[in-house]
């Protein structure tokens, strides 16, 4: 993020904000928020709380969200997995698929209720990484 911004403009833009709201519970809006951001690369957090009136605990989850990468997942919902950190015994009785993940999660899936393609896309895999 260049920093474009200097903590008078972001203290303008706050002032200007303030003034033209609604109402005072309304969320600071993602530009003021990005901002803010931007300040901390150049000036000490106290520095920036005191200059636009916000708490530390807003400072932080802005500066926080602001520097965490929001990755995009073809499937959001679900957790991918490599088919590497993916483990499936292929030999066992009793017609289950044991998953064991890196972080210690144990899944048991019984093959008669959970087909091939259903287990292909829980785990985000291509079809062509899994062995049938």
């Amino acid at each position: 993020m260049n920093p474009q911004y200097s903590l008078e403009t972001v203290a303008d833009n706050f002032k200007q904000w303030r003034e033209t709201r609604h109402s005072n519970r309304e969320t600071t809006p993602k530009s003021l928020q990005k901002q803010v951001a931007a300040l901390h690369k150049q000036h000490k957090a106290i520095t920036i709380r005191n200059a636009l009136n916000i708490s530390s605990a807003a400072f932080n989850r802005w500066c926080d969200a602001v520097n965490t990468p929001q990755e995009a997942s073809s499937c959001p919902s679900f957790i991918a997995i490599s088919p590497e950190d993916l483990k499936v015994r292929e030999a066992q009785k009793e017609r289950t698929v044991l998953c064991e993940f890196p972080n210690g999660v144990r899944l048991n899936f019984h093959s008669e209720t959970l087909g091939l393609t259903v287990l292909t896309q829980l785990f985000c895999l291509e079809r062509s990484l899994v062995n049938t």
